[in-house]
């Protein structure tokens, strides 16, 4: 698959100038084999380690794991040992698979997989009804990147070398040895397979981490940091930087009204001539505008709100400023009429209008309008009966470069039409947004036969918990995050499709605070800035001028970060929106046409 990207990239303080008994290793739930049941099959096969200087050997250890492609994340993959170039994991139940090797337990060699140098790329082990064997890997000789970082504290928890896939566009986590930093901030890190990498010196310990997030060459952003290239074996060193006191940030973003506030989010986000398109959705029902977050992600521009029968005159003097060469609407003549139409036809060369019969067939029209056959990454999919699940995974898909395809999720069944969408778009990923009762278990099982390697299902209890999921899984790392309200879709919907494209999460919350799990989660990931959207009547000033925590359990899930302690409501310092800082992620981050 060939995909023209550019890596995504994630945001720093964005508008400011032995295995044991139970373990999780980059978001994975791992359970050793001893702890699975007896009956099932066995998958195993050989592997080999390069020597520096030339050769292979196979007198190394390192730990295998079966990493399942199917059912819901976390994923619990089966753990094992491989020794003296061979391995077994037993007690697999039928299903599909890929085999990762971490890096050896001295460091000498890098991690891989069977079959291939990323996920996506490997092979895919099908387990039927016998075992399976004879499946092979070498795994490399392991570089390092090393050197000091002033004002940490020797924590080391959060140090990461994030490799570029290449394919995807999008940087993923790979230091596979635990890396290793004294008390005067000499750090390295180690396992590290040939490639491009972003370095990050952060602290995800604790609910108030002990000092700021930072990059190498003492850049606050990842598309600011320069790229380290580590060839095989090669140990990079002088790769220093430094950190500063932790800080929250917090501001908002806001108009009048749903529509202006959609105006401000663009504004804020596009200056004249910068934006490629300019998506406009109605902004009073949500069916035909969800599916249009991503698609305006792709396509470089803002997603702006309108009435049915007239276009809002903030919008028009925003769309006026913007001067885009293209206005993209989504939707019938029930969504947005032909006096609003012929409204926009008056502000750019083309206006053109996608849509179907409802509002499946008008998400299938818009992902097939703006996504190419055979070069997106994933397909997320959602319910169109509901928006909570939807406005989170549109975030998520404009970060991935993927459309979001509503599906009628109360059906036991997936319809011809989106199993036709899928098998042409030909991803390598689907993600299913929300639960069984919101997507049922029947179009879960009717996706996993199209033949698409991965189907994972992100969900939690509730919207909240959703959204958690979410962003848990897209999003390894994240320095700045959008809060939204749960309980209306048009500020979160004009939000997810700068959101995702800027490499931010967006975090669900009620109107007096965040949920507990979802800002404890955003710390770990690295968040410290945190960006209200909407007015006050649906975000209050807590949430603006304090990181305000919902009490845990009481919304989405309890992360296991801090504790009592942690509820106490955090000071911010107040941030005000600087549109070209934005722009300039947002052009770092965008995949080009």
């Amino acid at each position: 698959m060939t995909r023209n990207q550019r890596p995504r990239r994630a945001l720093r303080t964005l508008f400011v100038g032995g295995v044991a008994a139970a373990l999780t290793v980059a978001g994975l739930a791992l359970v050793p084999t001893a702890a699975t049941a007896a009956s099932g099959y066995t998958v195993s096969g050989t592997v080999n380690y390069d020597v520096a200087g030339g050769g292979t050997t196979t007198a190394e250890s390192s730990s295998v794991l079966l990493l399942p492609l199917t059912g819901s994340t976390p994923r619990q993959s089966l753990l094992a040992n491989a020794t003296n170039g061979t391995w077994s994991v037993s007690g697999v139940t039928p299903g599909r698979y890929r085999v990762q090797f971490r890096a050896t337990q001295d460091g000498k060699n890098a991690g891989t997989w069977v079959g291939g140098t990323f996920e996506d790329d490997a092979q895919v082990v099908t387990v039927t009804n016998a075992n399976v064997s004879g499946l092979t890997a070498t795994q490399p000789v392991a570089g390092s990147i090393s050197g000091t970082v002033a004002g940490t504290t020797g924590l080391a928890n959060g140090f990461r070398a994030y490799r570029l896939n290449p394919t995807t566009g999008l940087f993923e986590q790979f230091n596979e040895v635990a890396p290793t930093i004294t008390p005067s901030g000499a750090y390295t890190l180690g396992g590290l397979a040939a490639g491009e990498y972003v370095v990050r010196f952060a602290d995800s310990t604790a609910a108030t981490p002990a000092y700021a997030t930072s990059y190498y060459d003492d850049s606050d952003t990842l598309w600011d940091s320069k790229p380290i290239t580590v060839a095989a074996g090669q140990q990079i060193t002088g790769i220093d930087g430094s950190v500063g006191s932790w800080s929250w940030y917090g501001g908002r973003i806001a108009g009048a009204d749903r529509f202006d506030t959609s105006v401000q989010v663009a504004l804020g986000s596009y200056g004249p001539g910068q934006a490629k398109v300019v998506y406009v959705a109605n902004g009073v029902n949500f069916p035909d505008a969800l599916g249009a977050s991503a698609a305006a992600a792709r396509a470089g521009g803002p997603l702006l709100m309108t009435r049915q029968d007239f276009v809002p005159a903030s919008v028009i003097n925003a769309i006026k400023t913007l001067a885009p060469p293209k206005i993209v609407v989504v939707g019938g003549l029930a969504a947005v009429g032909a006096s609003a139409f012929a409204q926009l036809q008056k502000l750019a060369p083309s206006v053109t209008r996608v849509s179907g019969d409802d509002r499946f067939a008008t998400s299938r029209a818009v992902a097939t309008a703006a996504f190419p056959a055979g070069r997106v990454t994933s397909v997320f999919i959602a319910t169109g009966n509901a928006f909570p699940d939807a406005l989170v995974a549109g975030s998520a898909a404009g970060y991935q470069n993927s459309p979001l395809v509503l599906v009628n999720g109360w059906s036991g069944s997936l319809d011809a039409a989106t199993k036709q969408l899928i098998t042409t778009l030909a991803p390598e990923r689907i993600y299913i947004a929300g639960g069984v009762n919101t997507v049922s278990t029947g179009i879960q099982r009717d996706l996993e036969k199209l033949g698409v390697p991965t189907v994972l299902r992100l969900a939690g209890g509730d919207r909240f918990g959703t959204a958690q999921a979410v962003n848990k899984e897209i999003f390894p790392f994240a320095d700045t995050a959008f809060v939204a309200s749960a309980l209306g879709f048009p500020d979160a919907l004009s939000i997810s499709a700068i959101a995702g494209v800027s490499g931010a999460p967006l975090l669900l919350a009620v109107p007096e605070c965040i949920p507990y799990g979802e800002v404890t989660d955003s710390t770990i990931q690295g968040v410290s800035t945190y960006w209200a959207v909407g007015g006050k009547s649906v975000l209050s000033l807590d949430i603006e001028h304090q990181i305000t925590y919902c009490a845990p359990g009481l919304y989405g899930s309890s992360a296991d970060l801090g504790s009592a302690a942690a509820q106490t409501p955090k000071d911010v310092k107040q941030i005000t929106l600087d549109p070209a800082k934005l722009n300039a992620a947002i052009s770092a981050g965008r995949t080009k046409p």
